[in-house]
């Protein structure tokens, strides 16, 4: 049996020497936030920035260890290595950071690219976002799913980064050769679990970023001459969506066809609903308890105006004929694929992976039109939806914890066992 009494730092520390980063500053971060007081926890985050050759941070870090308890040696020596450190210099340019397809569901995959972006800013790369083999939302013929939802997020493309990737690559799995063929078995084996961190010190043209790493992982790492700095996890998302999250004129031009017919045809306000059914409800069983708080704030919305009406997003039939039944003409929908199983809409066969990711977006988009939303928060969907716009206070509602605020600091901390 593996030892389940070691500490957070410990823990960290582990996962640090044993090269997952990602994994060590989660722990460390999750440790100092359950308790500021514990020094080790702030000792081994100062180690990981110095590793990723951020030595103010780093710096910044020991003395917080060393404010914590100041008979805690390590962190006193550390703190003269990091002040002596030089500063971190960017990569001669021209220097890529390549963001692959995480693999999973639209909105998990379009989040791991707002992170890669971040990570790209921070460590002054040019971003180019390339879907190709490994997205499930490519056709065969189609060499880059991500042009077919968006417009390239730089100026820069797959090309120029193949060239420059013959003047180096940082991954220990890909080079010139192999980067055309997607993703490469990102979470095991040597080379696995390469979080964004691992790109910060690098000085090779090319960095190829398969691992996610959301926007909230990065947030401590942000130098303070940038303008998030200092910026919330929802307000460095939705700047992040704004600036390159820009939807193909094909895209923007079926939202504004379906807005100007279904949306704004009644007269009336339009609340937008998330309702997340299929695979989810298997894996996450609080989205029943969500769901549950659904009908009275839905009906409150609809009791302000005999024109409210409710724009419905769901990949559940069962759950769209529930609404129906109790909406009747109130209901506005469009006609996506849906599941009627446990099984997600992403994880089916399809004739076009690509109208599977189209359906999500168009969705996401037009509830970004309404006038309020209320969606689940544990869901990738409904934190898009809060990115995509500004939304006037108190109208955008997520029920429960925030996938996007939630998943690195709160809970039990995890044990590490290094393998």
């Amino acid at each position: 049996m593996p030892p389940t009494t070691l500490s957070p730092a410990m823990q960290a520390i582990r996962a640090l020497e044993s090269g997952v980063w990602g994994l060590a500053d989660k722990l460390a971060t999750a440790a100092v936030r359950v308790n500021p007081a514990d020094a080790a926890a702030w000792n081994v985050r100062g180690r990981i920035a110095l590793a990723a050759c951020r030595p103010e941070l780093a710096a910044r870090w020991f003395r917080q260890a060393r404010a914590a308890d100041p008979r805690f040696k390590p962190a006193e020596k550390n703190l003269r290595l990091a002040e002596t450190t030089p500063p971190y210099l960017p990569p001669p340019s021209p220097a890529y950071l390549l963001i692959l397809p995480w693999g999973h569901g639209f909105f998990s995959d379009v989040d791991m690219v707002l992170g890669g972006l971040l990570a790209s800013e921070i460590t002054g790369r040019t971003p180019v976002v390339h879907w190709g083999p490994g997205s499930l939302f490519r056709d065969h013929d189609t060499p880059d799913a991500w042009t077919r939802f968006f417009h390239p997020v730089s100026s820069a493309t797959f090309d120029d980064v193949l060239t420059a990737a013959r003047r180096g690559v940082y991954h220990p799995r890909y080079n010139a050769e192999t980067l055309p063929c997607g993703p490469m078995n990102r979470v095991q084996g040597p080379g696995s679990l390469l979080a964004a961190l691992h790109h910060f010190p690098r000085r090779e043209a090319v960095c190829v970023h398969d691992f996610h790493t959301g926007v909230e992982y990065l947030l401590d790492w942000i130098p303070e001459s940038h303008s998030l700095h200092g910026a919330s996890v929802e307000g460095a998302s939705a700047d992040l969506a704004r600036r390159y999250l820009r939807p193909t004129e094909g895209i923007t031009a079926a939202v504004d066809d379906f807005a100007n017919t279904h949306l704004g045809s009644g007269g009336g306000m339009v609340l937008a609903v998330h309702a997340r059914g299929g695979d989810k409800e298997a894996e996450d069983p609080a989205i029943r308890t969500a769901h549950a708080d659904y009908p009275g704030r839905i009906d409150a919305f609809l009791a302000q105006s005999d024109r409210a009406r409710i724009f419905l997003i769901t990949d559940s039939t069962r759950l769209l004929a529930e609404f129906a039944h109790r909406y009747g003409p109130r209901l506005i929908t469009t006609a996506v694929s849906r599941t009627d199983d446990a099984r997600g809409v992403h994880l089916r066969p399809a004739p076009s992976r690509e109208a599977l990711g189209r359906d999500v977006l168009l969705d996401a988009l037009l509830a970004a039109r309404c006038d309020a939303f209320l969606g689940y928060g544990m869901s990738n969907v409904s934190c898009a939806v809060r990115a995509l716009k500004r939304w006037p206070a108190g109208t955008c509602t997520l029920i429960g914890p925030v996938m996007t605020e939630t998943r690195n600091m709160d809970g039990p901390i995890p044990q590490y066992y290094p393998s």
